[in-house]
């Protein structure tokens, strides 16, 4: 699965997850996606083959609605709740582990045209 973490997600959760094998981008880390508005950066997702994971769960959940309504196929959208999955820069490793899980749980399917939370912390 190749992930796309929205800029309201740290680079750091990116970059914990290549070191463990996965293919992960941040948007605040590609100069092309930092500062993209929501729609470009799903068009962006999407062009690359890439799973959304984002904080931004209104925004995102209409882009999907809107993208399937038109039926258009993603590769998948991920939400994480700030109140379970908090956004400090602590976090990051259980973000990061959260993430993984996730990523096994739905392999090798993936996530095609599926919205889906991030599992709550424990």
């Amino acid at each position: 699965m190749k992930l796309l973490l929205d800029e309201n997600i740290s680079p750091v959760v990116a970059a914990l997850l290549r070191e463990r094998g996965h293919d992960a981008i941040a948007a605040s880390d590609t100069p092309e996606l930092r500062t993209m508005a929501d729609d470009g950066l799903w068009l962006a997702a999407v062009n690359q083959g890439r799973t959304i994971i984002t904080y931004d769960v209104h925004d995102y959940v209409v882009i999907a609605k809107r993208w399937g309504d038109a039926g258009k196929s993603h590769d998948g959208l991920v939400l994480a709740s700030p109140r379970s999955r908090p956004r400090n820069l602590g976090m990051a490793q259980q973000l990061a582990d959260a993430i993984e899980l996730l990523e096994a749980t739905y392999s090798p399917a993936g996530l095609a045209d599926l919205v889906v939370w991030l599992p709550v912390a424990e």
